[in-house]
């Protein structure tokens, strides 16, 4: 995932921003400090728990942007937004939903996903999960390296009904412990780059492969797709289909795949080096 994907809000007009205030908020003028990137509590028009929490301007536009894609904000509990979309919700903080303004449905339904048993690596909140099990998969197993984020995602699949597990590990090319810099916990850019550093359990991804059955492997985990690299022919060839985000080039896992007998497409690119293919096996 681009962590500063945004849906374009920098050339959106200010009416915009003034159609969101007068429709979600209580309050619409309480908004100006956030607009100057201070930080500022706003109560959600039909919500009465006190309000959220926007740290700067960056959380109001990414709250406007939802509704300008088709979410609708339909309560806050405890600084966390619920949005809606047709039968989906999902729940997260603020700098967390930028995430439902990404294309997810153009960038994962590439394959047939009814009674698919579907790896989720770098679940994030829960977002992909929810998507492949309203595509009809039977069940969807994720691993997300932030244990920040695994309440969310638990709550998210307790939201839509969705059959899952959940596992707090980095995946990665050993078992161990391994070091992810940040810079914003929480951020879908996580693990990417920063000067924080984050410890957390990490597993080995030929033992992830080797563990199930998986029909189709979904990973965006923000540079841990390259652990793939190492895996053997015949362990990767165990996952037929995969759907992969890419964020430190292509050829390298273009080559793999190719090499262990895979058909691979590139299906979209965000910028240079950052990007998305498919892989099945060749039969």
């Amino acid at each position: 995932m681009k962590g500063n994907y945004n849906g374009g809000y920098l050339n959106v007009p200010l009416v915009d921003s003034l159609k969101f205030s007068l429709r979600y908020l209580k309050n619409p003028w309480a908004v100006v400090p956030a607009l100057l990137n201070r930080p500022v509590k706003v109560d959600i028009k039909g919500s009465n728990d006190g309000g959220i929490l926007l740290q700067g301007k960056s959380d109001f536009w990414r709250l406007r942007n939802l509704t300008r894609a088709g979410w609708e904000l339909i309560d806050t509990k405890n600084g966390i937004v619920y949005a809606k979309r047709g039968e989906i919700v999902i729940a997260g903080y603020p700098h967390q939903l930028s995430v439902l303004s990404e294309p997810l449905e153009r960038y994962y339904k590439v394959f047939e996903y009814k009674d698919k048993l579907v790896l989720d690596v770098g679940g994030f909140i829960g977002y992909s999960a929810t998507l492949f099990w309203r595509w009809g998969a039977k069940k969807v197993v994720i691993y997300e390296a932030q244990r920040e984020n695994i309440p969310i995602i638990k709550r998210n699949l307790r939201l839509n009904k969705v059959e899952g597990e959940v596992y707090n590990f980095a995946v990665a090319d050993r078992d161990g412990e391994i070091e992810l810099a940040y810079e914003t916990l929480g951020s879908t850019s996580f693990g990417l780059r920063g000067e924080e550093k984050y410890r957390v359990r990490s597993i080995s991804v030929s033992k992830i492969l080797s563990m199930h059955s998986f029909d189709i492997a979904k990973f965006d985990c923000e540079g841990c797709e390259y652990s793939l690299l190492k895996v053997p022919c015949h362990v990767l060839r165990k996952v037929p289909k995969y759907v992969i985000e890419y964020h430190h080039g292509f050829e390298s896992l273009r080559n793999k795949f190719e090499n262990c007998g895979f058909k691979v497409q590139k299906l979209w690119t965000i910028e240079e080096g950052i990007g998305g293919f498919k892989a099945e096996v060749s039969e």
